[in-house]
C-alpha cells in the first residue's frame, strides 16, 4: 500500500489499514454494506442503521495472498439535498459523512443500478474530490437491474454484456469528471461481486 492520508493517521487508524468510505446520495435504510462484509469475515455484528457513521475493521483474507488484506470502512449517511435536510438529526448526519470523507484515503460513491446518476452523487463526487481522495464508483443493486433486464429485455441490446457495456458508457458520461475513476457492479443485498471492490479499494490505497 502506498500513501496514507495525513488525516487517517490523525484518527489513530494503522498504517496497514486502508480506511474507505462508502458514501451513498441519501440515507440507507440499514448499514447493508457493512452487513455484508461483515459476513465476509465470517459473522455480523453491524448495527441496522446508516443514520449514524457506522464503521468496521474488516481483515480479509484473499486467495494466494499470505497477509490478509486490511480494511477500516465507514458506512455515512450520505448526503440529502439542503432543501430537504428539515431536522437536526440530518444536518449531523451530513456533518458526520463529511467528517468521514475527511479522514479516509478511498471513496466509495454508491449509485443505485435501478436510478443511474443524479445530481446528489455529483455533489457527493466533487466533495471527495476537494478533499483530494481516491474516488470509485460501486453501482450498486446490479442484480436488480439484471434481473430487470432478462425479464424484459431493453431493444437494442444484444445481451447482458451489452447492456452493462451501455450502462457503463452512461456512468461515464454523466460523471465526465472522473475519467479514469474505477467503476464496480455489485449487490450488497447478495453479494454479486462485493469481493472485487475490495480489490479495487486495495489498488487505489
Amino acid at each position: 500500500m502506498s500513501a496514507f492520508s495525513t488525516s487517517a493517521a490523525a484518527a489513530g487508524i494503522p498504517h496497514s489499514v486502508s480506511p474507505i468510505a462508502l458514501a451513498p446520495r441519501a440515507l440507507l435504510p440499514e448499514s447493508i454494506f457493512l452487513r455484508r462484509c461483515s459476513r465476509l469475515r465470517g459473522h455480523c455484528d453491524v448495527p441496522g442503521t446508516t443514520r449514524e457513521t457506522v464503521e468496521l475493521d474488516l481483515d480479509y483474507q484473499c486467495e494466494g495472498s499470505e497477509e490478509p488484506w486490511k480494511f477500516r470502512l465507514f458506512d455515512t449517511a450520505g448526503l440529502k439535498r439542503r432543501k430537504r435536510v428539515d431536522t437536526s438529526l440530518d444536518y449531523f448526519s451530513s456533518v458526520r459523512t463529511k467528517h468521514a470523507i475527511e479522514e479516509v484515503d478511498v471513496v466509495f460513491l454508491v449509485l443505485d443500478a435501478r436510478e443511474g446518476v443524479t445530481k446528489q452523487d455529483k455533489i457527493l463526487a466533487d466533495h471527495a474530490l476537494q478533499e483530494g481522495k481516491a474516488l470509485a464508483i460501486l453501482v450498486n443493486k446490479w442484480d436488480l437491474a439484471l434481473d430487470g433486464f432478462r425479464k424484459d429485455p431493453l431493444p437494442g441490446y444484444e445481451d447482458e454484456h451489452a447492456f452493462r457495456k451501455a450502462y457503463l458508457q452512461s456512468v461515464r458520461k454523466e460523471m465526465f469528471f472522473l475519467p479514469d475513476s474505477p467503476i464496480c457492479f455489485v449487490s450488497a443485498k447478495s453479494g454479486y461481486a462485493m469481493q472485487d471492490f475490495l480489490q479495487v479499494a486495495r489498488d487505489l490505497d
